[in-house]
């Protein structure tokens, strides 16, 4: 809470009183950190943003990931969520790349390790409004789909056969998506 804190006198009925104050427990935190909560979450139909329920031993590790790096939890959530998404996609683009969107088996997310960039851009983003930036560069192997699992690829996969380096005219090109705020 801030650092000065002011009443307000509010009616409820004796249900809705002992559901916040049941709720501010389970939370483990103040009446009015879980009313400042409920404000949050009644704004987010009308902000940019998402209400996420985590559970006691997530949001203590998330607590304590927060504390380490000097950061606010929400902070620290919103990096992991851009990371993850900016993986997402650029394992999307690989997919679409060699010709194969990967099946989701489960709602399980996936985190997939971001692949190494060899070669700097060849040229300069182009950002769109949405905070994509979208990078060409050229490589000598193909794209391949970062996921392990099925595609939906009509064409049926095989390992990656060594080649004799080729020249620059002989390289692939492919694109790099970037999320940025």
């Amino acid at each position: 809470m801030s650092d000065k804190s002011v009443q307000v006198n509010i009616r409820a009925s004796e249900q809705t009183a002992a559901g916040l104050r049941s709720e501010a427990r389970e939370r483990r935190v103040p009446l009015g950190d879980l009313l400042a909560d409920l404000l949050q979450l009644s704004r987010s139909d009308r902000e940019p943003g998402l209400w996420l329920s985590l559970s006691d031993e997530v949001l203590a590790a998330l607590r304590s990931v927060a504390a380490a790096r000097g950061e606010s939890p929400q902070q620290v959530l919103e990096s992991l969520v851009r990371g993850t998404i900016h993986r997402e996609l650029l394992q999307l683009a690989a997919s679409l790349q060699s010709g194969g969107v990967p099946l989701v088996e489960s709602s399980q997310p996936r985190v997939a390790p971001s692949p190494p960039v060899s070669a700097p851009a060849q040229a300069a983003p182009t950002s769109s409004p949405a905070g994509l930036a979208l990078h060409s560069r050229k490589t000598d192997t193909p794209a391949q789909p970062m996921s392990s699992g099925p595609s939906s690829s009509a064409e049926p996969t095989r390992p990656h056969e060594p080649q004799e380096p080729t020249g620059d005219d002989e390289m692939e090109s492919v694109g790099i998506i970037t999320v940025f705020d």
